[in-house]
């Protein structure tokens, strides 16, 4: 017994060991891999979109290079889709990419992301620490499958985790400014993100100076967010701070046929008849006020919902509304690869007596567990949660790390 404990000390000895000598290796070996097999997946899935989401965002981009109007359909200037991941495309069709061209520029954008929540953790903990997040984004493929759809969840995760970066590693007034210029891009991308930047609030309060590197912060986010605005207002004439489909997505989330798992599949028909012959602003506040009417006149059944949302937001699977995306063996992978993470990461918050949570530990089970909350308020997706996943998987790692300290401690004692 004596010996088979001797020898698994001796294979976590040389375990940390390992991860602490090549752990820099590993990153860049990682990230080069990512964009070497996205890149031939990208070619491999060819110009073919297909979502209509994908659809819609690189419609817009074309039309913003060619015809130089946030358009749709290149004639009626739009709203319905906020501006953060359009304008991206736009610069890579600018520069003469397609398709296949965007979606490599995705694996680049995750690849970065690696690469920077390795810089995050190996500057805030250590070096195994972010050698070890690297090992579990590798081991999580949903995010490399994302990465090759044009959807916002690769640039999504890229801004927030640049963003935890500035605002942890030595905040100052420089990196304030970056810090809130990643936030704004990023409440451009994905509006119910502007969360984040609340939460960061009270860490950084504590900080030297913080009221002005918060006054700072909150200022080019508001530069950047108010000047989508006023060129909705002046668009509009009405107060459109990020997008007109809100309401629709609040409604989707909060009516009569609305489920916990339905997302966009829930049945809205009567209401998208009764709102037929509306501009694009006046049909996103009706949807708006039914969704509003449906919480207030339906308390219990709401709440209810809310509530099952929350659980939902969880899950290892959706119900597609593209049933030929659908995949048992997709569904499968994802169960054993997103519950491992989930579990380790509720057993740290279980050990947080024995092993106090940093305050940059603290800020990212804050922002993992807000994130369930506020996406519940509209619905619930996998691909929504993915860039916060990055963030479960950070403190995976941070604790995952701190389980081997004692055998590198070890290590360096003979």
């Amino acid at each position: 017994m004596n010996h088979a404990k001797e020898q698994n000390r001796r294979r976590s000895v040389s375990c940390a060991a390992w991860l602490e000598r090549y752990a820099f290796h590993l990153a860049c070996l990682a990230a080069a891999f990512i964009i070497l097999a996205g890149s031939l997946y990208s070619v491999r899935q060819g110009a073919d979109l297909r979502f209509s989401d994908e659809r819609d965002y690189w419609a817009i981009a074309g039309n913003i290079v060619e015809k130089r109007i946030y358009s749709l359909d290149g004639a009626k200037p739009t709203a319905y889709r906020p501006p953060g991941y359009p304008l991206w495309l736009a610069a890579i069709r600018q520069l003469g990419g397609g398709v296949q061209a965007a979606r490599v520029a995705n694996y680049f954008l995750l690849a970065a992301t690696v690469l920077l929540l390795f810089v995050l953790l190996r500057r805030l903990h250590s070096e195994r620490a972010g050698a070890i997040a690297v090992l579990l984004v590798c081991c999580y493929p949903v995010l490399f499958y994302t990465a090759g759809t044009l959807y916002p969840q690769t640039l999504a995760g890229f801004l927030l985790v640049a963003f935890v970066y500035l605002t942890f590693a030595h905040l100052n007034l420089t990196r304030a400014m970056l810090a809130g210029t990643a936030m704004g891009w990023l409440t451009l991308t994905v509006p119910t993100m502007l969360f984040v930047l609340a939460a960061a609030l009270p860490f950084i309060w504590r900080r030297p100076a913080g009221w002005l590197l918060i006054a700072v912060m909150m200022l080019f986010t508001g530069v950047c967010v108010g000047a989508w605005a006023a060129r909705n207002y002046l668009t509009f004439r009405a107060f459109v701070p990020f997008s007109t489909n809100s309401g629709v997505n609040l409604l989707l989330g909060n009516s009569p046929k609305a489920t916990a798992w339905s997302g966009v599949s829930t049945d809205i028909s009567a209401y998208a008849e009764r709102a037929r012959g509306m501009s694009e602003v006046q049909r996103d506040a009706f949807y708006r006020r039914e969704a509003l009417r449906f919480v207030t006149e339906s308390k219990g059944r709401a709440l209810t919902l809310y509530l099952q949302k929350v659980l939902h937001h969880f899950h290892y699977r959706n119900r597609l509304a593209t049933r030929a995306e659908a995949s048992p063996l997709r569904d499968l992978l994802m169960l054993v690869t997103y519950y491992p993470l989930l579990v380790l990461g509720g057993l740290r918050l279980a050990l947080h007596k024995k092993y106090p949570l940093s305050p940059l530990e603290g800020y990212l089970v804050a922002l993992y567990l807000l994130e369930a909350l506020v996406q519940a308020i509209f619905f619930t997706r996998i691909r929504f949660r993915l860039p916060f996943d990055l963030l479960l998987i950070a403190i995976d790692a941070l604790f995952l790390s701190r389980l081997l300290e004692p055998y590198t401690t070890a290590r360096n004692d003979k």
